[in-house]
């Protein structure tokens, strides 16, 4: 990491922590794609540090788990692989999920601030600048390859209204979880909604490769009813004498089941 001119070089404290943060959740869902779980599988250590020419920072992956015994370096090398990939705008890159990209931004983030240059390298490999090319690959495998009208059921969490308003749906089937922007008059709705089950409708987006999407853009937000508020299959019991035009019940569904069509 080095910093800008005007600090002589030197990396202010908040940038420093800002991107060691960033590197160490990028890290942590490479681990999560090497190992196939969210369980924590390795540790990270600091195990180099030096100031200058420029600030340097060697991070060690360490696991004493025998079935892990091979993630310390198959993370290293993906983590490395998956960035240079990015940066390039290689064919693989669009494969990686929603949540790497996303923590790959926030890699980028201090380079907006107070630092001119980033650069990771993974034991072996080659240098990977996080520069304006690396930013602008990013955005575009970010922005989605498909977006379709859709209405998604889910549980509203993780509400961000610092100078926008998202927030992140875990829906009852299909993705895991969906980042959702939505325009400034759904405030207020979106943090009634908090923890709450709603219906979101809106453009929502898709990876070619996805059959759920990874992100939606809210245009309207619905709270659902609980399930004691439903009403039951008794409640339509007689609703609609006349619909089997005086057959019996049997015969309506028997030639329904029997029909060509």
């Amino acid at each position: 990491m080095e910093g800008v001119v005007e600090d002589g070089g030197d990396v202010r404290l908040g940038e420093f922590i800002e991107e060691l943060t960033a590197i160490k959740n990028a890290l942590k869902q490479t681990e999560r794609l090497v190992v196939k779980s969210e369980a924590q599988a390795v540790n990270y250590r600091i195990v180099s540090l030096s100031h200058s020419s420029p600030t340097s920072v060697t991070v060690g992956i360490t696991s004493r788990e025998p079935v892990y015994h091979q993630a310390p370096r198959q993370i290293a090398k993906r983590f490395t692989t998956n960035l240079r990939m990015v940066r390039r705008a290689h064919r693989y890159a669009t494969h990686l999920d929603q949540r790497t990209l996303e923590s790959f931004q926030g890699i980028i983030a201090p380079t907006k601030k107070h630092l001119s240059r980033i650069t990771v390298t993974g034991e072996g490999s080659q240098s990977v600048q996080i520069d304006s090319q690396f930013e602008r690959s990013l955005a575009r495998l970010l922005e989605g390859d498909e977006t379709e009208r859709d209405e998604i059921v889910g549980k509203v969490e993780r509400l961000d209204i610092h100078n926008k308003t998202q927030f992140t749906i875990f829906p009852l089937i299909g993705a895991q979880r969906i980042q959702c922007s939505a325009p400034k008059r759904l405030y207020e709705k979106i943090v009634n909604s908090v923890g709450q089950w709603v219906s979101v409708d809106g453009w929502a987006l898709y990876r070619k490769d996805s059959p759920f999407p990874y992100a939606m853009k809210v245009e309207d937000i619905f709270p659902r009813k609980k399930d004691e508020d439903l009403p039951l299959m008794s409640s339509i019991h007689g609703t609609a004498p006349g619909a089997t035009n005086g057959e019996s019940a049997e015969d309506f569904i028997r030639e329904l089941r029997d029909a060509h069509w």
